[in-house]
């Protein structure tokens, strides 16, 4: 889970179009779509030219739609306008109407097919109370339009600005109603407001984190909690179950603020041109320090799609304006022209487009290569084969294999993404076979301290720090796989398994091919058929020579259970369903003078399956065992 307070190319570089069009002496220029363009997701951003450069507004009314949204007026200054529009399904004839000059811009909605979605929750604790605290008298406590206005910016957003730097209008799908109303889903939590109020944020985090799983079983939703219970109380003047968390399939929101938040796209550009002060006796201030409701909706809303960026696998990043640092404070920039006065400034403020938010190409191109930015159904692996990595000891090259094809690499240090490469070439398959040179990787991190992400062609993600990659040079990666695995039908026992079945599966090992992995995991799901990927055991062998009797030390994990056995004597056994992680298990044994064999059983429930391995001796020195099955002694640790 990443913890904050706020906490390159697809096909071709698209680039912006500008459509002029004249209209009863004067003009109007669309500079971001093109007559006739089809977008996936309901909301239009439209940003443009005038020649009136004295007109305060355009006027955009959607004749193709029978909604409310059907009108919407948006901002002008000094001959440059940003608008929206909320499309149907279909085509939608748009008119533009500034001052004198009326045009008509084509554009089509097509839905996204892609079963990968994003949900929204508003959490109630247990009474069900749905209110949510405001400084204004009259509020109408309308959280479910808030939220479908919210979410929708949030998507067009994200959207807009992955095609800007030329990755294309990708974003997140969301659930959709009939009437093209996201799908609010308000649930009562499993406890009272105080017990929420009892906990730290990252405890609160894993409450609700257990409690949406609980609701909701599927694979392929990421979740964004926004809590109604988050309450400021002036006389203690602090803020209870306000937190800005994301990780895994969730972002957990307070929902403190929600008071300033627009009710409807209409409402969008009052506010973000709101200058009313936010009253820090009766509510919390959650504006940066401008103290405005303007400001207040931008940090706060901006702050949301920060957690989401994290749900969907994104650290920080390094970029000012990017949606990954503090750069959500500016998400009100996309859709306006000027930002109202505030306490960090006496006079209005016009902005160049330079200074707007966005998702820096470190993040973006991270989405774009996740199974939640596909925009349409696609087929996918049940199992998929991970990358694998491998840091050279020597040349401090790093290895990166990716059955599936490789499309992203990102270095990070202390949490924040810095370097990266991207692969996607028009029309060319994505590589599975990359190496980075210890030069280039010096660019990428500028750190010695760095962790290593990457994402393949299958939207599966594999991240490795360093450190881990330098000691998987002390793993044990040669092994010998048994055709033979077993069922594994109770999770709560091991396998019945006689000492003559376990001498058929040895014997039958040590007759298959050495098998090398790039890395210090063993990976088993490579090694069986499909239909035998689930409530089994799979069984491998290592066979080491020694030139004399002794003592050596085990270190090994394992997804799920394992047993081990040397030369047919159980030396180590762990029931477990988890994931595996380096030296989780220790034992000791005691190898013979000769031929030794280990025989590793290794459980499997479902998901990944592998093995971690590392012998040392009784002087704590790393062991490996070469090609031939002698062992030795690795006297200076892989740098």
């Amino acid at each position: 889970m990443f913890s904050h307070r706020y906490c390159l190319m697809w096909c071709s570089m698209l680039s912006v179009c500008v459509l002029p069009i004249t209209a009863r002496g004067g003009e109007i220029r669309v500079v971001n779509h093109q007559a006739g363009s089809t977008i996936r997701y309901p909301v239009a951003l439209l940003r443009g030219e005038l020649t009136d450069r004295s007109a305060t507004e355009i006027v955009v009314e959607n004749e193709s739609s029978q909604r409310a949204s059907r009108k919407i007026v948006g901002v002008a200054r000094d001959g440059r306008f940003k608008a929206l529009a909320e499309l149907v399904p279909g085509e939608n004839r748009l008119r533009l109407t500034s001052g004198q000059d009326v045009v008509t811009l084509v554009m089509t909605y097509k839905p996204q097919t892609n079963p990968y979605f994003v949900r929204v929750i508003y959490m109630t604790d247990s009474t069900g109370e749905t209110a949510y605290q405001s400084q204004f008298d009259k509020d109408p406590q309308d959280y479910a339009d808030k939220l479908d206005t919210s979410i929708k910016l949030l998507q067009t957003f994200t959207a807009e600005r992955l095609h800007d730097i030329g990755l294309g209008r990708h974003t997140f799908h969301l659930e959709f109603d009939d009437n093209g109303r996201v799908k609010i889903h308000t649930l009562k939590g499993d406890k009272p407001a105080a017990f929420y109020y009892g906990l730290k944020d990252g405890d609160w985090y894993g409450h609700v984190y257990g409690w949406v799983k609980g609701q909701f079983a599927d694979r392929h939703s990421k979740n964004i909690v926004i809590a109604a219970y988050t309450r400021f109380d002036p006389v203690q003047k602090k803020v209870f179950a306000h937190t800005a968390l994301g990780g895994g399939d969730l972002g957990l929101f307070g929902g403190g603020s929600l008071f300033t938040w627009p009710s409807s796209l209409q409402d969008t550009f009052r506010v973000f041109g709101d200058e009313t002060e936010i009253d820090a006796t009766k509510v919390h201030e959650d504006s940066a320090g401008r103290k405005t409701v303007w400001a207040t909706a931008s940090t706060t809303i901006g702050a949301t799609l920060h957690e989401m960026g994290h749900a969907f696998g994104l650290p920080h990043c390094s970029d000012g304006l990017c949606i990954m640092t503090r750069g959500f404070d500016r998400l009100n920039r996309v859709f306006t022209l000027v930002e109202p006065r505030s306490k960090h400034n006496r006079d209005p403020l016009v902005f160049a487009e330079k200074d707007v938010a966005y998702f820096a190409p470190v993040s973006a191109t991270s989405l774009r290569a996740s199974r939640w930015f596909q925009l349409d159904e696609r087929p996918y692996e049940a199992e998929p084969i991970p990358p694998s990595l491998r840091l050279d000891s020597a040349s401090g090259d790093l290895h990166i294999s990716a059955p599936h094809g490789l499309r992203y690499v990102v270095f990070s240090v202390k949490g924040d993404a810095r370097g990266h490469r991207a692969f996607w070439e028009k029309e060319a398959a994505p590589p599975k076979e990359v190496v980075l040179k210890g030069d280039e990787i010096k660019q990428l991190a500028s750190d010695e301290n760095w962790s290593v992400g990457v994402i393949d062609e299958e939207g599966t993600t594999r991240w490795m720090s360093q450190a881990d990659l330098t000691r998987a040079g002390r793993f044990i990666r040669r092994w010998q796989f048994a055709k033979k695995s077993r069922p594994w039908p109770d999770h709560q026992k091991f396998p019945l398994e006689s000492a003559k079945v376990l001498t058929e599966i040895q014997d039958q090992a040590l007759k298959a091919l050495v098998v090398e992995s790039d890395d210090g995991l063993i990976d088993f799901l490579p090694q069986f058929p499909k239909e035998r990927q689930a409530n089994t055991a799979g069984y491998a062998v290592l066979k080491v020579e020694a030139t004399e009797r002794q003592s050596v030390k085990l270190f090994t994990g394992s997804d799920d259970g394992l047993r081990v056995w040397l030369n047919g004597k159980l030396v180590q056994q762990k029931l477990a369903l988890r994931s595996a992680k380096p030296d989780d298990d220790q034992a000791t044994a005691e190898l013979s003078q000769g031929t030794n064999v280990f025989l590793v059983e290794v459980l499997q429930a479902s998901g990944g399956w592998g093995l971690y391995f590392r012998l040392e001796d009784d002087q704590t020195r790393p062991l490996l065992v070469d090609a031939a099955g002698k062992l030795i002694v690795l006297k200076s640790p892989p740098q």
